[in-house]
C-alpha cells in the first residue's frame, strides 16, 4: 500500500500569533509538549508527573491565600481522600489532607459517618488557618454523599471532569497540573503525606499505551483525581475562557 505522511506542527497554524506560540510553547513539557508543540506520537510512559524539590515547602511557607477550596475523591473500599487547597494569584498550594482507605484499615464507613468526619475536619482546618471555604468540590460520581454533605448545609459543586470537550475524563487535568508544577505555581504542604505518595507512584498505563491509549494506571490516583477535579472545576475555566495566567479575578 501506498501511504502519505503529513507532519504538522503547531508551526503550521497560520491563526497562531508568535506570541501566543511562545506561550504555548513555556506551557509543556515532556510527552504533552513533544505531542501538542513537536506533532508527534509519543507513549505516554513512567510517572506521569514530573516534581522536583521546590514544589514542596513547610506548613510555616503556606501564605494567606485569596481563596480556599476542598476537593474530594469518594471511596469506600478504596481511599476516601480530600485536599484543602489555597490559591494565591496564580499560586496553588495544596495545605491539607484527609485519607481514609476501607480496605487498609478494615472500616468500611458509611456515607453519614464519612459526612461527620467531613464536618469536623472542615472545622478543624478553618480553625487552625482562620479561614473560610468557598466551596467543596466533589467526585461527580459520588451522588449519595454529595447529598449528605448538601443536607448538613455544606456548599457542594460537582467536579467538572473535562474542561475541552476532547479531554478523556480519566487524562483531564493532568496537563494544568503538570503545567504548574513545571512553573512552580503549585506547592504540596509537607504534611500531606498520603498525596506526595501517589504523586511520587502514580504511573501511565504502558500496555494501554502500547495499544494507542492514553490513561493512567488507575492506582494510587485518589488524591492525584481530587487535585484533577479542582484543576479541571476552577483553574480549567481560566484557561478555557483565554485567560492563560491562571489567575483567579473572581471565585
Amino acid at each position: 500500500k501506498k501511504l502519505l505522511y503529513l507532519h504538522f506542527t503547531m508551526e503550521d497554524n497560520p491563526t497562531l500569533s508568535e506570541n501566543k506560540k511562545q506561550q504555548y510553547k513555556l506551557m509543556y513539557k515532556g510527552a504533552f509538549y513533544e505531542r501538542f508543540i513537536l506533532g508527534l506520537w509519543v507513549m505516554a510512559e513512567g510517572l506521569v508527573y514530573q516534581i522536583i524539590g521546590d514544589n514542596f515547602i513547610d506548613e510555616d511557607e503556606i501564605p494567606v491565600c485569596d481563596y480556599y477550596y476542598i476537593s474530594c475523591d469518594y471511596g469506600i473500599y478504596n481511599p476516601m481522600a480530600w485536599n484543602l487547597i489555597g490559591v494565591l494569584g496564580n499560586e496553588v498550594y495544596i495545605m491539607e489532607e484527609y485519607h481514609h482507605s476501607g480496605r487498609e484499615t478494615n472500616e468500611t464507613k458509611t456515607d453519614e459517618q464519612y459526612t461527620q468526619d467531613f464536618l469536623e475536619w472542615k472545622e478543624s482546618i478553618c480553625n487552625k488557618y482562620g479561614i473560610e471555604v468557598e466551596y467543596t468540590i466533589v467526585d461527580p460520581s459520588a451522588s449519595s454523599f454529595i447529598v449528605a454533605l448538601e443536607q448538613e448545609g455544606q456548599y457542594v459543586v460537582k467536579a467538572n471532569n473535562k474542561v475541552f470537550e476532547e479531554d478523556s475524563e480519566r487524562v483531564s487535568g493532568i496537563p494544568l497540573v503538570q503545567i504548574y508544577l513545571n512553573k512552580l505555581r503549585l506547592f504540596i504542604c509537607r504534611n500531606c503525606i498520603e498525596t506526595i505518595k501517589e504523586f511520587y507512584s502514580y504511573r501511565w498505563d504502558e500496555k494501554r499505551s502500547m495499544r494507542g491509549e492514553e490513561t493512567p494506571v488507575k492506582e494510587n490516583d485518589h488524591h492525584m483525581d481530587g487535585i484533577r477535579y479542582f484543576f479541571n472545576t476552577v483553574i480549567g475555566y481560566y484557561y478555557k475562557d483565554g485567560n492563560n495566567s491562571g489567575e483567579i479575578i473572581a471565585a
